[in-house]
């Protein structure tokens, strides 16, 4: 828990709060999920990082410190992306070419992730969720000024909390095979009836745990009641709806490259795309020739 900001005090909006204090009761009784744990490295560079003037070299001897996490920076920034065809090989070089804020983004994105991983057989989701990252931050840059780092690790948690469930509850992974519509409110709702617990409000309490911005960790908890906080119904920051838009933009982007792991269904129409695109006012023909570009660079990436 952050110091000082106590969960019960998170405004989880109107419609949607969820119960806490059930939550904590049945984790203590043993009966449900349990949010895993930050490594002592991550928790390390998250204080050194929010001081007014990081050193660097302690950074490095951090990272230096943790193989998979020093191995995960390496990877990143050998990209062609930050690299521009050299290979990177000083962790140092790594970290000034990613710059502080990047760097965090990533090091706990690469640390939940393996924490999030004991439930297996998690390699198709973790592909997609990469790539809904990558379309959300893009579309990010493209439409709003808020923080690419912040869409891109919207877009890599916003379904962290299915691993939980899956690890969690017997039949969870049955229900999502058994899914036969994409629609968030339908899958929340399902989850809410028959294990008590949506993977929404889960992933959302993740992300707070893991010091994510609550932009972030607010997005995640909205994708089933999208519209209403759009339309202002439910509190919602203006960037966590910012974010949400990209999210859900990228999702139907996806979804028409039909790798959405686990329901192989058609994207959604430009027409129930409406309230997004109204939204961030980008009307249905520039989102189509959007949509097809972005399509087009995932085509040559594959």
């Amino acid at each position: 828990m952050v110091a000082g900001k106590n969960e019960d005090s998170l405004n989880y909006g109107v419609f949607i709060k969820p119960d806490i204090q059930s939550m904590d009761t049945a984790l203590a009784e043993g009966k449900a999920y349990i949010l895993p744990p930050r490594p002592e490295a991550l928790i390390s560079l998250g204080r050194l990082l929010k001081s007014e003037t990081p050193d660097i070299a302690q950074v490095t001897g951090i990272l230096k410190r943790d193989p998979s996490l020093y191995s995960t920076v390496l990877a990143t920034v050998n990209k062609p992306l930050f690299c521009g065809g050299r290979t990177i090989s000083s962790i140092h070089h790594a970290v000034m070419l990613l710059g502080l804020e990047k760097l965090h983004s990533l090091v706990q994105i690469a640390a939940l992730k393996s924490s999030l991983s004991k439930a297996g057989r998690l390699e198709r989701f973790w592909d997609s969720a990469t790539e809904v990252a990558e379309l959300t931050a893009t579309l990010s840059r493209q439409l709003t000024d808020l923080p690419s780092e912040h869409a891109y690790s919207l877009g890599m948690l916003h379904d962290c909390g299915i691993p939980l469930m899956i690890e969690a509850f017997d039949g969870y992974r049955d229900l999502l095979q058994r899914m036969e519509t994409d629609d968030c409110q339908t899958l929340r709702d399902r989850e809410q009836t028959i294990f008590g617990y949506d993977h929404y409000r889960i992933g959302a309490r993740i992300a707070h745990h893991w010091y994510m911005p609550d932009s972030v960790s607010e997005a995640i908890r909205l994708q089933p009641d999208f519209q209403p906080a759009l339309a202002g119904r439910i509190d919602a920051s203006e960037a966590s709806k910012l974010l949400l838009c990209c999210l859900i933009l990228a999702k139907n982007i996806s979804r028409t490259y039909r790798r959405y792991w686990r329901i192989g269904s058609e994207p959604k129409p430009v027409e129930l795309l409406k309230p997004v695109l109204n939204y961030i006012g980008l009307p249905d023909v520039d989102y189509l020739d959007l949509r097809d570009d972005l399509l087009a660079n995932l085509e040559q990436i594959q």
